[in-house]
């Protein structure tokens, strides 16, 4: 027959990386691998994610500003204050998007 090592080589994934441990349940060899090492892995998946959501939500941003969608005084209500600028209001890319600039609808 085949020893532990040789059964636990071939159940599991050869891409799979941890340490050889014994396990609980079966009292078998186990590649294993820790819980905070994994941890450690999704907050840095999390990290990335978070600054690429970020980089397309200010692309998205700065291309509402240049087809003129977003206007330096967006809320014309009584509610809002008439001197506040929209939040997002980049004047130097929503010049682009006024008549006779790069992106101007009419031309």
């Amino acid at each position: 027959g085949l020893s532990e090592l040789e059964v636990a080589a071939l159940t599991t994934r050869h891409q799979f990386k941890g340490e050889m441990r014994k396990s609980e349940v079966t009292g078998q060899m186990e590649k294993y691998y820790p819980t905070n090492l994994r941890r450690l892995k999704y907050f840095g998946s999390a990290l990335v994610t978070l600054a690429l959501l970020t980089v397309a939500f200010f692309a998205m941003i700065a291309s509402l500003n240049m087809q003129g969608f977003i206007k330096k005084h967006q809320f014309d209500n009584a509610d809002q204050n008439a001197d506040s600028d929209h939040p997002f209001y980049f004047p130097v890319l929503a010049s682009l998007a006024e008549e006779g600039g790069l992106f101007d609808a009419k031309s």
